[in-house]
């Protein structure tokens, strides 16, 4: 028999481990990803099928399903079947949020039933099974207790509202402790009301974590739109002033065709800044939901500003999207350096080599806006060389121990 509490033990521990995920380090971010999602699945199917298990007793024991719990069984069931597709089709952060959508159903469709499955229970049956449920439920209401003090903790280290939080983690902790000197002093009659009180504090506390949520999901939106729009700075200056320095270096005739080029990515670079501005007023606003779906697309419309430059002036095109892509690389290097120096490692090689590959990207612009795409490629062979030993560099510092 899965109780209330544990489930909510369950969700509380999906958002725990949800919570924070866009702290993992880039070098295995995805693997990382994947590894957290199937965890999360894992325990959504581990409630399912003990909500199936409560279910089947019931009805063993002669007892009926109201109605109620049966439609929210059937849609966690659903919901889970959605999940594990949206897992196999590799759409992680989705697949997550229907793992805790499909407990949440469980949840409600056990609470349901908990009359019925008490109702059904002999005297010695009712008694082993409270006393089962007990001692299940102190430990892990103490275990959650612990870890979601530990997400609070990162919370207002991110610079997140976690007070509130804290405050009812504490009303837990201090309830469980209350809940094990009754058991020593053998106050056993007390033991369940304390420990219904300590499941209700703990709903209280998943409540106060849902804020907490939705300000880290904002935050890490804006941060994501804030990249994109550095992004779209940097590939829009060096698109525009690429096209223009080929303009001054072509005849008469054949300067109105780069004209229409620099129109054609003008254009682009209008669209996807009216998207990044229409985004962050959504986020201002605090609308994170609505905006999520025009995040997704955001990145698509920078690659678009590469892509009419690529269209128009194949060579030149080819040269902003490989210079693109190193940029990328050496934004990812420099968050993990942060993250490593955070931790107190010296950072100093990973600093140079991320330096060092800069220096030749402004190289490789210059060579760009001259037209001399040989050279170009010449110094994105080196770049990449420079890249890959600053990727060595940062996997051998990640190893190192806290300073």
């Amino acid at each position: 028999m899965l109780s209330r509490g544990l489930l909510a033990v369950s969700i509380a521990s999906l958002l725990a481990l949800s919570l924070f995920t866009g702290s993992i380090s880039p070098v295995n971010a995805q693997s990382a990803e994947e590894d957290l999602t199937d965890k999360l699945l894992n325990i959504m199917e581990e409630a399912e099928d003990r909500v199936t298990d409560a279910f089947a007793r019931v009805r063993s024991l002669g007892g009926g399903i109201p109605a109620q719990a049966e439609t929210k069984q059937q849609e966690g069931v659903a919901i889970a079947a959605e999940a594990i597709r949206l897992r196999a089709q590799g759409e992680l952060s989705n697949a997550r949020e229907k793992a805790v959508e499909a407990l949440q159903k469980f949840k409600e469709g056990l609470s349901s039933i908990a009359p019925q499955l008490e109702s059904a229970q002999t005297g010695t049956e009712a008694e082993v099974l409270k006393a089962r449920d007990r001692n299940e439920a102190i430990e892990r209401l103490d275990s959650v207790a612990a870890r979601l003090e530990e997400v609070a903790e990162k919370a207002q280290g991110r610079g997140l509202d976690a007070s509130q939080m804290r405050e009812r983690i504490s009303e837990v902790k201090t309830r469980l402790t209350e809940v094990k000197q009754m058991l020593q002093s053998g106050n056993i009659s007390d033991v369940d009301r304390a420990i219904s009180d300590a499941e209700t504090k703990l709903d209280d506390s998943l409540e106060a974590l849902g804020p907490v949520v939705a300000q880290n999901k904002g935050k890490q939106a804006k941060k994501y739109v804030q990249d994109v729009e550095g992004r779209l700075d940097r590939v829009s200056s060096v698109a525009v002033s690429v096209l223009e320095g080929l303009k001054k270096s072509l005849p008469a005739p054949a300067q109105r065709g780069i004209e229409t080029a620099l129109q054609a990515v003008q254009n682009a670079i209008n669209r996807a800044e009216e998207s990044i501005n229409e985004t962050k007023a959504l986020l201002d606003n605090g609308r994170v939901d609505e905006a999520m779906p025009q995040i997704g697309q955001l990145r698509g419309e920078v690659a678009q500003v590469v892509s009419e430059v690529k269209r128009l002036r194949p060579d030149e095109g080819k040269g902003l999207e490989d210079i693109d892509n190193q940029e990328t690389a050496l934004d990812i290097l420099e968050r993990r350096q942060e993250i490593l120096s955070e931790r107190g490692v010296d950072v100093s090689s990973l600093r140079a080599k991320i330096d060092e590959a800069r220096n030749l990207i402004l190289g490789a612009v210059e060579r760009l806006k001259e037209g001399d795409n040989g050279a170009v490629q010449e110094i994105l062979g080196s770049i990449d060389e420079i890249v890959n030993e600053a990727r060595r560099i940062a996997d051998q510092l990640e190893t190192q121990p806290q300073g």
